[in-house]
C-alpha cells in the first residue's frame, strides 16, 4: 500500500490544487451532505468493535453469530433509512451475498496441511505449496478473470452478469467438495493437480463475481463524497464477511468439523465437504432479491438520479421523506465565485403533487 505513496505526493496525476490548507475537511460539505456518511462510518466503526469484543467475551459460536447477524440487520437498517434508495438497495444485495457465503477456511486450511501423522488419508500439503504455489496460481488466474471481464462481460447488464456469475461461482465451489470426500483420487487425479486446477477457476470466476461490484459501487458515490461513500461501501461488505465469518464457525461446529492439529483428527473432517456444499449454494440465496436489489441497467449507465442532488447520499431517502424533505435544505450550493449560496429542494415525483419545486435564495 505505501507504493501509492510516492505518485500522491508527487501527483502524478495532475489534481489541481486546492485553496487554503488541503490537510483540513472541507466543514461547509460536512455539515451539508458529508454529515450522514460520516455518522454511518461511525456507526460501522462501532460495529467492527462490538463484533470483536463479543469474540473476546462470548463463549458460544451460537451467541456470537446471532450478535453477528443483528449488527449486520442494524446496518441495513440504517443503510436504508438514510441513504439513497438505489444506494441502500445495491448495498443490501452485496452484504447479502457476502454474508450467505459463509466461511469455511478455517478448517480447510487444517485439511490441506495436516501431516500424514495428523490426517493420514489427507492431501498432507506443506505450508508453502498451499499458501505461495495456490496463492500464486490464484493471484496469477485473476489477472485473466480480469482480462475476461473486459473482453466479454463489460457490455452485459448488471443483473445478468450478476446471476451468470453467482451461478457459475456456485458450479466451481461445489467442484472443491469432491476433493473433501476424496473422489478425485478414485478417478486418479492427485490432490495437488486437482486443488490447482480448482484455486484457478475460482479466481477467473471470483473475478468475474466482483468486478460488477466494484463497478456499480464506483458509479454509486455522489459528487464530492467519492472517497467516503466508497469506504463506506465497502466497509458494508467486510461487515457481511464478518458475519460470514461467524456462520461459518457455527455450521462447522453444528457438523462436528472441529478439526485442531492433533494427531489422528481424520473424522473431523467426515462432514466438511457437506460445510463446503452450503458454502457454495449460499450466494445464490440473494439472487431472489436481485431483481429489486439491482436496478436494470448497463455498467455504462448512470445509477444516481441525474434530477436529484449530485453531491447528496441522501435524496429521496426514507428519513428526508419521513421528515417532509425533498433533499437536506442545509446542502451548500454555491457558484465558482463565491455567490449566494442557494437551497434546492428535488423537484417531486409526479405521484405527489403536493410539494412543488422550491428555491430559496438566502443564505444558509
Amino acid at each position: 500500500a505505501a507504493l501509492v505513496a510516492l505518485p500522491a505526493l508527487r501527483n502524478f496525476l495532475d489534481d489541481p490544487r486546492e485553496g487554503g490548507c488541503g490537510c483540513w475537511p472541507e466543514l461547509a460539505r460536512w455539515r451539508g451532505n458529508g454529515r450522514v456518511p460520516f455518522l454511518l462510518a461511525i456507526a460501522l466503526g462501532g460495529a467492527g468493535l462490538t463484533l470483536a469484543m463479543c469474540s473476546i467475551l462470548l463463549r458460544s459460536l451460537r451467541d456470537k453469530f446471532i450478535v453477528a447477524a443483528g449488527v449486520g440487520l442494524l446496518n441495513l437498517f440504517l443503510f436504508a433509512v438514510f441513504l439513497r434508495p438505489v444506494i441502500a438497495r445495491v448495498n443490501a444485495f452485496f452484504v447479502l451475498q457476502a454474508a450467505f457465503h459463509v466461511g469455511t477456511h478455517g478448517a480447510s486450511f487444517y485439511f490441506f496441511t495436516d501431516s500424514a501423522k495428523e490426517f493420514p488419508s489427507g492431501p498432507n500439503f506443506s505450508p508453502k505449496f498451499y499458501v505461495t504455489t495456490m496463492g500464486t496460481v490464484a493471484s496469477l488466474f485473476s489477472l485473466v478473470g480480469m482480462m475476461c471481464y473486459s473482453r466479454f462481460a463489460k457490455g452485459w447488464k448488471y443483473r445478468a452478469l450478476l446471476k451468470a456469475s453467482s451461478f457459475a461461482f456456485m458450479v466451481v465451489n461445489c467442484i472443491s467438495a469432491i476433493v473433501f470426500l476424496r473422489w478425485n483420487l478414485r478417478v486418479h487425479i492427485p490432490d495437488s493437480v486437482f486443488m490447482v486446477a480448482s484455486s484457478a477457476m475460482q479466481s477467473v470466476i471470483g473475478q468475474l463475481s466482483w468486478m460488477p461490484c466494484t463497478v456499480m459501487v464506483a458509479q454509486l458515490c455522489p459528487d464530492g463524497l467519492e472517497s467516503t461513500m466508497y469506504a463506506l461501501l465497502s466497509g458494508s461488505q467486510n461487515l457481511g464477511l464478518f458475519v460470514s465469518n461467524y456462520a461459518g464457525a457455527y455450521l462447522l461446529h453444528s457438523l462436528g468439523v472441529n478439526p485442531t492439529g492433533h494427531e489422528d483428527e481424520g473424522a473431523q473432517f467426515a462432514n466438511l465437504w457437506l460445510a463446503t456444499l452450503v458454502s457454495a449454494c449460499g450466494p445464490i440465496v440473494p439472487l431472489l432479491l436481485v431483481d429489486v436489489l439491482v436496478p436494470d441497467l448497463g455498467q455504462a449507465d448512470r445509477l444516481l438520479d441525474e434530477h436529484e442532488d449530485p453531491a447528496s447520499a441522501t435524496a429521496g431517502s426514507l428519513f428526508e421523506r419521513w421528515c417532509g424533505k425533498g433533499e437536506f435544505d442545509y446542502a451548500p450550493f454555491a457558484d465558482k465565485g463565491g455567490g449566494n449560496h442557494a437551497a434546492m429542494s428535488v423537484q417531486q415525483s409526479e405521484s405527489d403533487p403536493g410539494i412543488e419545486l422550491a428555491r430559496s435564495d438566502e443564505p444558509l
